[in-house]
């Protein structure tokens, strides 16, 4: 069978990585022998010439690739992660072909940071054109229901790694990853990270984003992200955080981060917003926090028990083996393609 994907970035990009190209493996041994991949963007090249040439005419081309793809080619479906097609000709032209579209969207992609409606034309367009709609959290099903579409839910998968059942006793870490344009939901912590490095022994690392969190570069250390330096990173923190504000934005996320710190068998502390709250269960494989004061607390709690600490630790990769583990995910996403391929 032949599949095509359309993703909205390049392998840098998290939710297509994670969502639609590590799924590759389990497609084709489901039957998918022939798979094309085309995305909207290139990663973006870090040289100048790279940056202002380069990136825009390869965005073209995979524009016009696109383009030629759904137009000419003879596909049995297409995934499409959170990305769009806006051209009406060219997806009546792919429903009069009967190629099944499967639409899988994670955050609310129909407005953006400022909660402002930006994309939401486009997000109806594909769910009106999609044979099968896939969501990463209940939140965003209202949404979807409104425009009479009935989504699957599937979280945000990840892969099991080797549980690490010992804290380091000599540093204990605290750590954030994320990119620049999250780096405003670490930065609200910005006073509890200066008080627990300075007061207390406590170091943090802070993953895909620079910020200014107080003087002391020892305590407070700073990553780009790759994947290399993921894997590094998270064996290396003893607790995994996700502050988020109480917005629209922020109550549709996934909450890969909490799941990505718990398959490494990380105690997690998270804002009670959104599917953290569905993730989370608070005084077992991590805690959920409000105040300030909460935060601190929790913090030295895990660093001063032990066994709590061990205890939560084995919680939270239970939590992923039960529930968000990528073989189960796909599970999910294999029975919706095989609903889709019925014509």
């Amino acid at each position: 069978m032949r599949l095509l994907i359309l993703t909205y970035g390049s392998y840098n990009h998290s939710s297509s990585r994670i969502r639609a190209l590590q799924y590759i493996p389990s497609l084709k041994k489901s039957g998918f022998d022939k798979i094309t991949w085309i995305p909207r963007v290139m990663k973006m090249p870090k040289f100048f010439l790279g940056r202002y040439i380069v990136f825009p005419l390869a965005k073209k081309y995979f524009l016009a690739k696109t383009f030629f793809y759904l137009y000419f080619g003879n596909f049995d479906a297409i995934y499409i992660q959170r990305h769009f097609i806006k051209n009406v000709f060219l997806l009546n032209r792919i429903q009069k072909k009967n190629i099944p579209i499967i639409f899988d969207f994670d955050d609310a992609i129909y407005i953006d940071k400022k909660g402002e409606q930006k994309n939401l034309n486009a997000t109806v367009l594909m769910l009106k054109y999609a044979k099968k709609v896939i969501v990463s959290s209940e939140i965003l099903i209202p949404f979807c229901n409104q425009y009479n579409v009935n989504p699957t839910v599937i979280t945000t998968p990840v892969d099991l790694q080797k549980i690490r059942n010992i804290k380091n006793s000599s540093q204990f870490t605290v750590g954030w990853i994320g990119s620049y344009s999250t780096g405003k939901y670490i930065f609200t912590l910005n006073e509890i990270i200066k008080k627990t490095a300075s007061e207390k022994n406590i170091f943090w690392k802070i993953m895909g984003y620079k910020g200014i969190f107080g003087n002391d570069e020892k305590r407070i250390q700073f990553k780009n992200w790759s994947i290399e330096n993921e894997n590094n990173f998270l064996k290396s923190i003893e607790i995994g955080v996700m502050p988020l504000p109480d917005d629209d934005w922020a109550r549709a996320k996934g909450g890969y981060k909490l799941l990505l710190y718990m398959s490494y068998g990380i105690p997690v502390i998270a804002s009670p917003i959104g599917i953290n709250k569905e993730i989370v269960e608070d005084g077992e494989n991590g805690f959920l926090v409000t105040t300030d004061e909460e935060w601190m607390a929790r913090i030295y709690q895990l660093q001063e028990d032990e066994n709590l600490w061990k205890s939560m630790s084995e919680k939270a990769y239970k939590t992923i083996e039960k529930k968000y583990s990528r073989e189960i995910c796909y599970e999910k996403l294999d029975i919706c393609i095989q609903q889709a391929l019925k014509k």
